[in-house]
């Protein structure tokens, strides 16, 4: 065993009072810490730990350099808060993040995070400008809705697979363009049929009637009656303009009178009109502009489905 053995010490120029000899063994690999703490800081930095091998049985617990530590963590530990919630929604930071230098595909440079300390979620809403950030507080939390108590029915639009590849096979059949109208906060036009009242915002209380609340006429986001309440605004005025609504998929609208022939896809709140007359399409989103409510339309140049 004893010809199997080599000792070497660790060379430095600078080094004094270097007094531990290292056995090294071809098997194992284990740090040991320098005894001296006069060495000069580079060399604590770099030549901190020696290279044995050989030696398990006598390496105690404290055998790593307290440098090399600090030295290979990624991220320096945080301290504990003294903050503390029992119950969601006791706690909750937010923050306003932007003007973002690129607009999204809806034209959103803005974000309002919010985050419930309890739970650790996140929530996340896009706005167009800054100053939308008081409708952000106005939404309602909708996740406090209970099936069966707060609302019976929900339903949201959105086109079956199928029937958008039937209609696009029809427009490339007949040369037919296919549009897109997206409407702004298409929510909000919806009418709620039941009775839903909510606390006054903060910030926003009736000095005179602090303890009062609001009954909602209109839907807002969050609501689970809000996809429906939009789509029943939308069943009606497309109805009131001549179309006629597809039993088999109830987000598919068709008209069909004299020469003209127009499909109306739905998927929440984007349209895609499919007509062979332009003219009647522009009368349609004039009307709807004008009365009903504001969008932004043009041609579809890509279309991408999951």
């Amino acid at each position: 065993m004893a010809s199997q053995l080599s000792t070497t010490v660790i060379p430095s120029p600078t080094l004094y009072d270097l007094k531990d000899l290292v056995e090294f063994n071809a098997t194992t690999q284990l740090p040991i810490k320098l005894n001296s703490s006069n060495y000069p800081v580079w060399y604590q930095h770099i030549h901190s730990l020696l290279v044995a091998r050989g030696l398990e049985g006598y390496i105690t617990s404290d055998t790593t350099c307290p440098h090399c530590m600090t030295n290979k963590c990624h991220k320096l530990p945080f301290n504990k808060s003294s903050l503390s919630s029992s119950h969601p929604l006791e706690i909750v930071y937010y923050d306003v993040w932007g003007p973002y230098s690129f607009t999204s595909i809806n034209d959103f440079r803005y974000y309002v995070i919010f985050i419930d300390h309890f739970f650790k979620y996140l929530w996340l809403f896009p706005m167009k400008l800054k100053s939308n950030v008081a409708i952000i507080f106005l939404i309602l939390k909708g996740f406090h809705q209970r099936l069966g108590i707060d609302f019976k029915k929900t339903f949201n639009p959105m086109i079956k697979p199928q029937t958008i590849k039937l209609v696009l096979c029809l427009d490339i059949s007949h040369g037919w363009s296919l549009s897109q109208m997206d409407v702004n906060n298409a929510f909000f036009h919806g009418t709620i049929q039941e009775d839903i009242y909510m606390s006054q915002p903060a910030g926003f209380t009736h000095s005179s009637f602090p303890n009062y609340v609001y009954k909602l006429h209109k839907a807002l986001y969050g609501l689970k009656q809000a996809p429906r309440a939009w789509f029943q605004s939308l069943h009606e005025f497309l109805q009131h303009q001549g179309f006629t609504n597809v039993k088999s998929d109830t987000s598919l609208f068709i008209y069909n009178k004299g020469s003209i022939i127009a499909y109306f896809l739905v998927y929440v709140d984007d349209l895609l009109p499919s007509r062979n007359n332009t003219s009647f399409l522009l009368s349609i989103q004039d009307i709807s502009y004008n009365q009903i409510f504001p969008q932004r339309h043009g041609a579809m140049e890509s279309l991408s489905w999951c």
